[in-house]
């Protein structure tokens, strides 16, 4: 667990703060003091979870493109028919919004980074 010298947004005491990776990958920092939880939105995701996230919604999109046939046939059938197809396939629907909201998130503290640095 790294730990640096930052200030908690909540007690304001500049102690030594843990930080640890989120479910994510995101940096997730722990006050010493006061326990508080808080995400570091200035630490991008790494490369490998970077690639990571582009094979897996890449992957799953590829997957959902392979049901496109089930899907339109089961949405021209009625909409109880097409909720059943997408409830069927809601791994592949979460693992895809899952990836790119991590990457869209990614970017945005990337961006927000390099504008800093300007």
């Amino acid at each position: 667990m790294a730990t640096s010298t930052i200030q908690c947004p909540k007690c304001g005491n500049c102690e030594t703060i843990k930080r640890k990776k989120s479910f994510l990958g995101f940096q997730k920092c722990i006050c010493t003091i006061c326990q508080f939880k808080y995400d570091d939105d200035s630490v991008p995701l790494g490369n490998v979870y970077r690639i990571i996230y582009w094979v897996f919604g890449i992957l799953c999109s590829v997957a959902l493109l392979g049901k496109l046939p089930e899907i339109i046939v089961a949405a021209a059938s009625g909409p109880r028919n097409f909720l059943m197809v997408l409830v069927q396939q809601w791994v592949i629907i979460l693992f895809i919004v899952g990836s790119f909201w991590a990457l869209r998130k990614d970017a945005d503290i990337r961006n927000s980074n390099h504008t800093d640095s300007q």
